[in-house]
């Protein structure tokens, strides 16, 4: 039950937006298991981010939630895969990126009327 929230200073338009959403799934489904079917995504771009007490002028902050625990080689396979998806698609390097990660307790989940765990 992942979920993906993106945030940019930059402009992504539509096709691009579907391109990382199905990089991510590709991602996930591999790195983790998680199933396609279940990734929620979250697109907020063109933010006003500040970064060392200046305004970012090209800068993204990922974040990666998961109902459960991801090891800490999954996270480091994570943040390469996603690094390069950003890199391919919007020339972002990971001195721009911040990649976070929330793990949820199955039970702090609710899907399709019920909880997780």
């Amino acid at each position: 039950m992942p979920m993906i929230r993106s945030m940019t200073t930059c402009s992504v338009p539509e096709g691009t937006q579907a391109q990382l959403e199905e990089g991510f799934a590709d991602i996930l489904q591999k790195v983790c298991e998680k199933p396609r079917n279940a990734l929620a995504v979250h697109f907020m771009d063109d933010q006003k981010l500040f970064f060392g007490g200046k305004r970012a002028e090209h800068f993204a902050v990922l974040e990666i939630m998961v109902a459960g625990t991801l090891t800490k080689d999954q996270k480091r396979v994570l943040v390469s895969e996603c690094n390069a998806l950003y890199a391919e698609l919007l020339c972002y390097n990971p001195q721009q990126m911040y990649i976070i990660f929330t793990e949820v307790h199955r039970e702090n989940w609710g899907l399709r009327g019920g909880i997780l765990g």
